[in-house]
């Protein structure tokens, strides 16, 4: 899959997606068939970039490669749909999210 055009991510918050996810109740954990799939397909990982003073984090998601951008991500949402492991109300919360990426 091929992802262009926008600007590109540096990094999604995981109080944001568990926020949008779970409503007011942040503290609710994420699902965590959403973020295996960002991660399995390659999307997104919790590391840092090598370039990060900073290290690794436990509590930030970082795009796994540098040109992902919000328009890619959706794009990703969409093809992930036609997918069965997910159920589509997760999917449309996900996607409110990336709407709420800076």
């Amino acid at each position: 899959m091929e992802v262009q055009g926008g600007r590109a991510l540096k990094s999604i918050d995981v109080q944001v997606l568990c926020y949008v996810f779970n409503g007011h109740h942040a503290e609710n954990p994420l699902p965590s068939r959403v973020v295996e799939n960002l991660m399995l397909d390659g999307l997104i990982t919790n590391e840092r970039p090598l370039t990060s003073p900073e290290g690794r984090s436990a509590l930030r998601f970082y795009p796994k490669y540098m040109n992902l951008t919000e328009k890619g991500l959706r794009e990703y949402l969409a093809w992930l749909r036609t997918r069965k492991n997910l159920f589509s109300s997760d999917l449309r919360k996900l996607e409110k999210m990336t709407s709420r990426i800076p």
